[in-house]
């Protein structure tokens, strides 16, 4: 049975992005399509990223059961579940500053519980992080000018 601690760890490294990206919405509902558009995107090259580095999960090298089972077998480099999160908090962060920085925080929860449930290296988290935050940073331009040639 996972003490306490772990069950938050768990927690956080299975749901919390889902939280995350509902909360999103939630509290920038016209950015919905921005956020979409941008945790899509940033998982699509994380998963690039991870079929050329094809580094192993850390509980493969170190051979240990981690905490939790993965649903999608990928490979560790870099953090997908970072990644989308620091994309989804970056878009936030563009739209509303004070709720971004809390959502960027519960972006590092993402990625500090995927390394304590032992499916990620820190570094993977890292460029995770680094990854999703700059795919949000260039969405956020890109789309404005697309869709104002679009609609305007």
């Amino acid at each position: 049975m996972p003490s306490t601690e772990q069950k938050f760890y768990i927690f956080g490294a299975r749901w919390l992005i889902f939280v995350l990206l509902a909360a999103a919405v939630t509290v920038t509902p016209e950015m919905w399509f921005f956020i979409a558009v941008a945790a899509l995107g940033t998982w699509g090259i994380t998963a690039v990223i991870q079929h050329f580095i094809n580094r192993p999960r850390p509980f493969t090298k170190n051979h240990r059961k981690p905490l939790i089972d993965l649903w999608i077998k990928s490979k560790s480099f870099p953090s997908a579940h970072s990644s989308i999160a620091f994309s989804i908090a970056t878009m936030v962060w563009l739209a509303e500053p004070v709720w971004g920085s809390i959502f960027l925080i519960v972006a590092a929860l993402v990625g500090w519980s995927r390394v304590k449930v032992g499916v990620h290296y820190i570094s993977d988290v890292i460029v995770g992080a680094i990854l999703g935050a700059g795919i949000a940073l260039l969405v956020q331009p890109v789309l404005l000018v697309i869709l104002g040639v679009i609609l305007f």
